[in-house]
């Protein structure tokens, strides 16, 4: 007998399959970072609201249009970040909480996890879990090229970049993505010098961009600044983005291609109407979720 009928690991949108139909499994969630995933604690939500913060600074700026004066609100970064994370961390740890003892039928358990036999997990803590079902809600991670990594230069990434203790005076982002473009848009709002560094042609096809140099410089709206190629190249490699590499900046790297996380060494495939495989375990696929 398995030791759960269902285990989940990642507690993002995994975290949501468990609906009251499914409160006579047995179930266990896995995590090994934050409760709550990316949406909650990375992604969609701390962004969007330092997004609405920007906004408001950056309309402050065109304010004369509309017969309003007055000086433009000052930004205080440790009161914006405290505001977010002030609500959002209560949110993961009350998630965290209820599923550690409000779930009478899910365990919460807080370690790594990788496919050691069909439909069997071993955990970093030296424990192995069995499940009938296993459903993977890992997400995906930023993936740092070692020119950025062993450039010497200061780095983030969206995991990390809404709670950096101080603004920098100048940023690159590295990435011309939605998310790379929605991060410049905040952190120029709040007075940073931003450049955005791209090797594709995404930023040409935004109303963003209004002026396109020569030397590949793309002038865009809000005090951004886009460096592009001229004629980008499909495989063009991230070793060639070499502006991150400066002296004395402050670089930020938002890959646009994210790793997914792996399930072990084997990876997973995924084939169109094919059972998920991970190495030689074979999982058929969950007709009850």
């Amino acid at each position: 007998m398995s030791d759960f009928d269902l285990v989940i690991v990642g507690s993002g949108s995994g975290n949501a399959l468990v609906t009251p139909d499914l409160d006579g499994w047995r179930i266990a969630i896995v995590e090994q970072g934050v409760f709550g995933g990316t949406c909650l604690n990375r992604g969609c939500i701390p962004t969007k609201m330092l997004v609405y913060a920007a906004d408001r600074v950056v309309e402050a700026a065109h304010w004369g249009r509309l017969g309003l004066t007055g000086a433009a609100p000052a930004v205080d970064w440790a009161a914006i970040r405290n505001r977010v994370f002030g609500r959002v961390d209560p949110i993961s740890a009350g998630g965290r909480e209820y599923r550690l003892s409000g779930s009478p039928n899910v365990t919460l358990i807080e370690a790594h996890a990788e496919f050691a036999a069909p439909r069997t997990l071993r955990l970093s803590t030296g424990g192995v879990l069995t499940a009938d079902q296993v459903v993977l809600a890992t997400g995906a991670r930023p993936d740092v090229p070692a020119v950025v990594a062993d450039s010497g230069v200061p780095y983030d990434t969206s995991d990390t970049v809404m709670r950096i203790e101080d603004l920098p005076e100048r940023l690159i982002v590295l990435g011309s993505g939605f998310v790379a473009v929605e991060f410049a848009h905040v952190f120029s709002g709040f007075g940073v010098d931003v450049t955005i560094a791209g090797r594709g042609p995404l930023l040409r096809r935004w109303a963003v961009v209004d002026r396109l140099h020569p030397a590949g410089r793309v002038g865009a709206a809000a005090g951004v600044v886009a460096v592009v190629p001229r004629q980008p190249r499909r495989e063009q490699p991230a070793e060639q983005l070499q502006p991150v590499v400066v002296g004395d900046g402050h670089a930020w790297y938002r890959a646009e291609r994210r790793r997914r996380e792996s399930a072990g060494d084997d990876g997973v495939r995924l084939g169109r109407r094919e059972p998920l495989r991970v190495g030689e375990v074979r999982f058929d696929r969950p007709r009850h979720l």
